[in-house]
């Protein structure tokens, strides 16, 4: 045999080789973590879903973290469809204006349990909002959600129905989670979390709420805290889209893309769990220190529903002119979150 059948014969042979194993190659990707990587938030659910994804693609895709945060909290979507970062994950309420339809989750008594809801809200996205009002600027893969809140009341009394709000000031975060305080008669006083601990720790107000157990702690208001009153399906509970450059994930395989499809719509949600256990661990310890803590009555919630239905009402509106039934959305929402929580 010749040189060239030689060479001939070594070239078939490695063809035949690698054909059935054909080397696939490695996509790094930059993702964004706009909270503290020691918080909870990024430890028990960003972190461990990022391995998770290099594990499910059998290393063929690679995570970086980025060691700082590249974008203000709302324009974290924005930041990833330039390319400064390949993924990252960023507040729903930040998405009002180009997706109503996403602030169901923000409409007061619809939370259960954190992993519940996330799992919920990726169901209706798919069900009613994919087709018709899409998370396209990027590629959307899941939610996370945080643990919810409810009425905090300074005094060693639990609030038990509408009257005890005349008279009275209560903080509460901007947007429909003032609304519906405000639907009480309360006068309302707004802001972002971070200015919780100047407003309440001054006794500007009598009563605060909405923020979960964990947050009372981080901002350092717990000692402020005399009662809780548990409503319905809380007050006020976060919820973040997860997503992805599109142009790096095109250059992910088909295969790796479904597995790590199949992750965000499923391990990575029920991940949440362990922000309500975190925040669990809080309200144990503000009741052993003498809290007192009361599920709202009977009477006390449906007051509030009462009060609360033009702000679903509202809602209803605001998903029509994208051809949505809101109602059907959020009925849809709640009925799958309670069942996912077992109630």
């Amino acid at each position: 045999m010749g040189i060239a059948s030689k060479q001939a014969a070594v070239a078939g042979i490695l063809v035949c080789l690698f054909a059935g194993n054909p080397v696939q190659a490695q996509t790094t990707l930059l993702f964004n973590s706009f909270t503290p990587h020691a918080g909870n938030l990024h430890s028990k659910i960003v972190a461990p879903y990022l391995a998770h994804i290099e594990k499910v693609t059998e290393g063929r895709v690679k995570i970086k973290l980025s060691p700082q945060n590249l974008a203000p909290p709302p324009e974290q979507m924005n930041m990833v469809k330039a390319g400064i970062a390949d993924g990252a994950f960023m507040l729903t309420a930040f998405l009002q204006k180009s997706h109503p339809p996403l602030q169901l989750v923000y409409l007061p008594g619809t939370s259960t349990r954190p992993d519940a809801d996330s799992i919920a809200l990726q169901r209706t996205y798919e069900k009613f909002f994919i087709k018709k009002n899409p998370i396209d600027a990027v590629v959307h893969v899941g939610f996370i959600a945080g643990d919810h809140g409810g009425f905090y009341n300074m005094q060693k009394k639990p609030v038990q129905s509408v009257a005890e709000f005349k008279g009275k000031k209560v903080w509460a975060l901007p947007g429909l989670t003032a609304q519906a305080v405000g639907a009480t008669g309360a006068a309302v006083v707004p802001g972002p979390a971070v200015r919780m601990h100047d407003i309440i720790s001054k006794g500007v107000v009598d009563m605060f709420c909405c923020v979960d157990m964990e947050h009372l702690n981080a901002v350092k208001i717990s000692q402020y805290l005399g009662a809780i009153t548990d409503v319905d399906g809380g007050l006020f509970g976060p919820k973040f889209t997860v997503f992805f450059n599109k142009a790096k994930w095109a250059r992910i395989s088909k295969k790796d893309q479904a597995a790590i499809m199949q992750i965000s719509a499923d391990a990575m949600p029920r991940r949440s769990l362990d922000l309500k256990k975190v925040s669990d661990g809080f309200r144990a310890q503000y009741i052993k220190n003498g809290v007192i803590a009361a599920p709202a009555t009977s009477g006390f919630n449906a007051e509030l529903q009462k009060l609360w239905q033009p702000m679903y009402e509202a809602y209803y509106k605001s998903t029509k002119r994208f051809g949505i039934d809101g109602k059907a959305a959020l009925e849809f929402y709640r009925t799958e979150s309670r069942k996912l929580a077992g109630g």
